[in-house]
C-alpha cells in the first residue's frame, strides 16, 4: 500500500501521536493538557531537533518544526523551554488546562557574534550590531565556583523587539518583577543574550562580587522616546519570569549598565495602563470559547510590547492591561487557528475599553500522534462522511474538499508528531487509524501515543496493544467517533491491529 506522494503543508487540522511506553488506553478522558506548536528560524525555516520541555515532559521538533507535549499537569504559568545547540534558548508560558491543547509559535535565533578573551586579562567583546560586554580581569568562575584562568568564548546576541522576529524570540512575557516585588507589564527597548563558556563549551559565570558592563542597543525607531535611564531585567528560565536587577544609562543609541551574572538581559520600562475587555466566541455556534489565548500588541507610539490572556475561562471573557492612549493590535487564537486581527485605540489611563465579542474558529476534533525512533514512518489517517460517500485525509490527501479537515505535518523518520484537525463535523461515523508505512519494528513496539481532543468533552488517549503486530502494512484502529447535529455524541475505542492491509477499506467503519 504505497500511498506516499504528497509533501506536508500547513493546515487547520492538527493530529498528533505521542510517544509513551504504556499500553492500552482509557474510555475516560485524560486528566492532563497538551502543548503543541512549531518552532522556526527568523527567516521562517522550520527548526528540526529543538529540545522542547516542561518540568515533567520533553520532546523534540520534527522536520517541519512541529512538536507535541502530552501529560502536562493542569496549572497556571507552566514554563515551556526551547533549546538547540547553536541557538539562543528561549521559553514560553502557558496555562495548561485539563482536556485542552495550548498552541505555541516560537522563533529561535542562532547564537550571534562570538569572540575569545583571556579570562585572567578580561576584555570587551562587541558585536557588529553594537551589543557589548566588558568582563573584568580574573572575574570568571566555572560551574563549581572555582576561578577560571583559561581562554573564554564570549557570545553576544542582540534582539530587536520591534520586529516580528524579535517578538517571536522574546522569552516569557512582557512583564516582570520589580526590585520591590511588584509584577508590572513593560515595554522592551532592546534585549540581548550574553553566554560565556570555557574551551570545552562548559558555562562560565561572574565570580561573587564581580560585575560586567553590558551594552544593549536601542532600535532606531525607539531612540527618540528613550528615557535617560531605564531598569535592566534578567530572564530566569526556571520560572519563566523577568526580574529587575540593574539600571542602564542611555548614550543616544544604547543602554549600558553593570550586571552580576550572564543571562538574557532586557531594557524595559513600565507604561501607563488602561484595559481591554471582551469575550471570545465560536464563529459557528456563538458560544463562549474556553482556553483561547488573547494577544494585544503595541503598534504606536511603542511597538515593543505584548500583553494578553493565556487561557480564557468557561465564559470566554478576558481583561488585559495595555499601553494607554495607544494604537493596539488584538487577536485571539486556539489550536493553531487565529481570529481576524483588529486595530483599536486604547482607552486613557485607568479606563477600560470593551471590544464585545471576538469570533474565533474552534477545532472540534484534534488528534495528535508521536512515537519513538522506529518504525521510522507511521502515518495518521482520518476518514469521515462526505457527499455521496466518505473522504480520507492523510499524507496523500492533506485536506478535505471544503478545507474543514486537514493534516499539517507528516513525519517520515521517527518520533512525530503527525497532526490532523477538524473544524466542522459532518454527521455520521468518523474513524481514526495509524498505518505502519515503513521502518523496522512494529506498531506494538513503537512506543506510540495518540491523543484525541474533543471539544467540550476532553482528551482521549490510546497506546498500542502488546501483541498482534507483524510490521509494514499493519493498521492500528484507534476510535470510531459518532457525530450527530454537528457535535460528537460518542467516542468508541477500537485499539486492535489489522495485518497485511492492501486497500483503503480498513480505514472505513
Amino acid at each position: 500500500m504505497m500511498w506516499r506522494s504528497f509533501p506536508a503543508c500547513l493546515s487547520l487540522v492538527v493530529l498528533f501521536v505521542g510517544g509513551c511506553s504504556l499500553f492500552g488506553g482509557s474510555e475516560d478522558t485524560a486528566s492532563y493538557g497538551l502543548v503543541v506548536g512549531y518552532v522556526n528560524a527568523p527567516d521562517g525555516t522550520p527548526l528540526f531537533g529543538v529540545d522542547v520541555s516542561t518540568d515533567e515532559a520533553a520532546t523534540t521538533t520534527n522536520e517541519q518544526g512541529y512538536f507535541s507535549l502530552d501529560g502536562v499537569s493542569p496549572g497556571v504559568g507552566r514554563v515551556v523551554r526551547f533549546r538547540m545547540e547553536g541557538f539562543v534558548p528561549t521559553a514560553r508560558i502557558v496555562d495548561a488546562q485539563q482536556g485542552h491543547a495550548s498552541f505555541l509559535r516560537v522563533t529561535m535565533h542562532s547564537v550571534g557574534y562570538t569572540s575569545t578573551i583571556d579570562a585572567l586579562s578580561g576584555g570587551q567583546v562587541q558585536s557588529p550590531q553594537g551589543g557589548a560586554v566588558d568582563i573584568p580581569a580574573g572575574g570568571l568562575v566555572d560551574g563549581s565556583g572555582n576561578p577560571y584562568q583559561g581562554q573564554a568564548s564570549v557570545a553576544v546576541t542582540v534582539f530587536d523587539p520591534t520586529t516580528e522576529e524579535g517578538k517571536g524570540a522574546f522569552p516569557g512575557e512582557y512583564k516582570g518583577i520589580t526590585s520591590t516585588g511588584e509584577e508590572v507589564p513593560f515595554a522592551s527597548f532592546g534585549f540581548m543574550d550574553v553566554t560565556v563558556t570555557d574551551q570545552d563549551g562548559n558555562p562560565l559565570q561572574l565570580a561573587a562580587g564581580e560585575q560586567a558592563t553590558i551594552t544593549i542597543p536601542v532600535p532606531q525607531g525607539l531612540r527618540s522616546i528613550a528615557p535617560a535611564t531605564m531598569p535592566m531585567w534578567y530572564f530566569d528560565p526556571s520560572d519563566g519570569r523577568w526580574y529587575e536587577e540593574a539600571e542602564g544609562t542611555f548614550d543616544g543609541s544604547a543602554y549600558s549598565g553593570k550586571v552580576s551574572h550572564f543571562s538574557i538581559w532586557n531594557n524595559d520600562v513600565g507604561y501607563d495602563r488602561s484595559y481591554l475587555t471582551g469575550r471570545i466566541v465560536d464563529c459557528t455556534t456563538g458560544l463562549p470559547v474556553e482556553c483561547a489565548r488573547v494577544t494585544a500588541r503595541g503598534i504606536s507610539p511603542r511597538n515593543c510590547w505584548d500583553s494578553g490572556e493565556r487561557c480564557t475561562g468557561p465564559d470566554g471573557v478576558f481583561t488585559i492591561p495595555v499601553d494607554a492612549n495607544a494604537v493596539v493590535e488584538v487577536w485571539a487564537e486556539r489550536g493553531g487557528a487565529e481570529s481576524q486581527h483588529m486595530q483599536i485605540n486604547s482607552a486613557p489611563k485607568g479606563e477600560t475599553l470593551d471590544l464585545g465579542d471576538i469570533c474565533l474558529g474552534v477545532p472540534q476534533l484534534q488528534i495528535t500522534l508521536v512515537w519513538s525512533e522506529e518504525p521510522s514512518d507511521l502515518d495518521l489517517h482520518a476518514t469521515f462522511p462526505a457527499e455521496g460517500g466518505r473522504e480520507h485525509v492523510y499524507f496523500g490527501n492533506l485536506s478535505s474538499a471544503d478545507g474543514s479537515v486537514s493534516q499539517n505535518t507528516d513525519d517520515v523518520d521517527g518520533y512525530g508528531p503527525e497532526i490532523i484537525t477538524a473544524y466542522r463535523l459532518r454527521d455520521g461515523i468518523w474513524r481514526f487509524a495509524v498505518h505502519h508505512f515503513g521502518g523496522m519494528g512494529t506498531i506494538c513496539t513503537s512506543g506510540a501515543r495518540v491523543n484525541l481532543v474533543v471539544e467540550n468533552m476532553g482528551i482521549y488517549d490510546l497506546t498500542p496493544p502488546s501483541g498482534g503486530c507483524q510490521g509494514e502494512n499493519d493498521v492500528w484502529l484507534l476510535w470510531d467517533v459518532t457525530v450527530s447535529s454537528g457535535a460528537v455524541t460518542s467516542v468508541k475505542r477500537l485499539g486492535n491491529v489489522l495485518n497485511d492491509v492492501v486497500d483503503e477499506s480498513a480505514f472505513n467503519p
